[in-house]
């Protein structure tokens, strides 16, 4: 049982550390050359306030799935480009909550937050995306996340980047 556990922590470890693709499906659009990963948090960009963001993104919903039999959990966001520039990548800083919101760390790696990369590209004004992230997470309690930070890197160069504090689901 104990070798069987270690193996599981493992296997999470490394599926946690290494950018997968996913299949994914949208309400209006698909975009073929997008893929989705986890990837580790890095260093900050330019910051702007928590309301500009509306002008470059939409977010309409955001739930966690309940855990599957190993506890993982998975993320799904419902968002579009609202900004006149094609995205190169979207990357949303997100922590896991409990029911009576308390922040939760991952049962295999530990960690809390965690940043997932949107690979597009977005075209300008596109319609909405529907996505989910798979196993995101590990652990029982978790009920839904909160948005801390969203970074928008266009394929013009620009970056921006949002402290948004923003709750998942909405509703």
């Amino acid at each position: 049982m104990k070798k069987c556990l270690t193996l599981l922590i493992v296997l999470c470890t490394l599926f946690a550390t290494v950018s997968c693709d996913l299949s994914t499906s949208t309400k209006t659009d698909y975009q073929d050359t997008a893929d989705i990963s986890i990837v580790e948090t890095t260093e900050p960009t330019t910051t702007k306030t928590k309301t500009d963001f509306y002008d470059y993104l939409i977010i309409l919903d955001g739930n966690v799935t309940s855990p599957n039999s190993a506890g993982a959990v998975d993320v799904q966001m419902e968002f579009r480009n609202k900004s006149e520039k094609e995205v190169k990548y979207i990357y949303y800083t997100v922590t896991p909550y409990n029911a009576v919101d308390r922040p939760v760390a991952c049962a295999v790696t530990g960690k809390s937050d965690i940043r997932l990369q949107f690979t597009g590209p977005l075209k300008a004004d596109s319609n909405l995306i529907d996505y989910i992230w798979r196993d995101v997470w590990y652990g029982y309690a978790i009920d839904h996340y909160v948005i801390k930070k969203i970074e928008i890197d266009f394929m013009d160069g620009e970056t921006v980047s949002f402290d948004t504090n923003l709750p998942m689901p909405l509703f």
